[in-house]
């Protein structure tokens, strides 16, 4: 019987048989990690906290017939995620995100930091849900394969076209001019929102002000449509809250 303690965030948990989940983590040294976790749904069970979403910790897994989580020692809960709406929206998109994107038994290093980032900065600052949700999203597609363009017009260079679009295809800025099909329009607001977000460190995102909720609303939706569009995948918590 194999057995493995691997540091892992609770990406998803649904109830199996009568008092136990089948989890969903994110693991430092493996990736995806599909589990088992016994007994967590009976009054004052010891490893309850291990099976809740946004649960960071060290778990001990033993694999014989699928793997089951036998402890955990917890590191942080992000309790204070869950204690407010638009938080908690944000916090449950960046789950949703990873379980689709991320690979079972694949480390990546890399994503898994900075969710344990977005999560602190969603639990402990002051800083815009939406705008730590962009920002790791931008992060997101970029590891997956599917970074974003920025800097003016992917095509011709134009730095400050007359008017703005964002391709699908390219995943970049274009112009009025080199647009196609799968372009969709940008107001100024959207792209400063981008370009700000994209140039700001994940822990600087509170020093950020924004003129207007509604721009960063819309590059909440146009990131989501991006990821769908590369992806296949409905980003389903956030979805449905812009």
């Amino acid at each position: 019987m194999e057995e493995i303690k691997t540091q892992a965030i609770v990406l998803s948990a649904t109830e199996y048989k009568e008092s136990g989940k089948y989890l969903t983590l994110f693991s430092l040294e493996n990736g995806i990690v599909k589990a088992k976790i016994q007994g967590v749904v009976k009054p004052k069970a010891k490893l309850a906290f291990a099976s809740l979403p946004f649960c960071f910790g060290e778990y001990v897994i033993v694999s014989k017939t699928g793997n089951t989580v036998i402890n955990c020692s917890a590191i942080d809960s992000f309790y204070d995620i869950t204690k407010d709406f638009d938080r908690f929206v944000a916090g449950e998109s960046l789950l949703e995100v990873v379980s689709i994107i991320g690979r079972e038994n694949e480390p990546n290093p890399e994503l898994f930091i900075m969710l344990l980032k977005a999560l602190k900065m969603l639990a402990y600052s002051k800083s815009a849900p939406l705008a730590v949700l962009i920002k790791f999203l931008i992060f997101a597609l970029g590891n997956a394969g599917y970074g974003l363009k920025l800097e003016g017009c992917v095509k011709c260079g134009n730095k400050k076209p007359a008017k703005e679009f964002f391709s699908f295809d390219l995943g970049a800025r274009v112009c009025s001019t080199c647009s196609d099909e799968s372009s969709v329009g940008l107001s100024a607001g959207e792209v400063a929102v981008l370009r700000n977000i994209d140039q700001t460190d994940i822990e600087n995102l509170e020093n950020l002000k924004f003129s207007s909720f509604e721009n960063v609303v819309g590059v909440v939706k146009l990131l989501t449509k991006y990821f769908f569009h590369k992806t296949g995948e409905v980003v389903g918590a956030v979805d449905s809250y812009v």
